[in-house]
């Protein structure tokens, strides 16, 4: 069996008596730390391919201000060729 003595939240020191649950212990940090290891890569990909999709819509916004302001004839007509579609 296991004895926690915790002194801090974040800091505890378990003793344990029995080989055996340390062994299961080990097996559920290996476990926990594969299964943490996994949701970070897949956050990360995640963040990546939402700031790529960000970069790319505040390039479009910026695009279509410019062509609002500078050639409203053109943004019409692309306006009307994209409803078309």
């Amino acid at each position: 069996m296991a004895s926690t003595t915790s002194e801090d939240k974040d800091d505890e020191e378990v003793t344990f008596n029995n080989l055996e649950y340390l062994q299961i212990a080990y097996q559920e940090l290996l476990s926990n730390s594969s299964t943490l290891s996994l949701g970070y890569k897949e956050l990360k990909r995640k963040i990546s391919k939402l700031s790529k999709e960000l970069k790319e819509n505040s390039n479009l916004k910026k695009e279509n201000e410019s062509l609002k302001k500078n050639k409203p004839m053109t943004y019409l007509k692309l306006t009307l060729q994209k409803s078309l579609m």
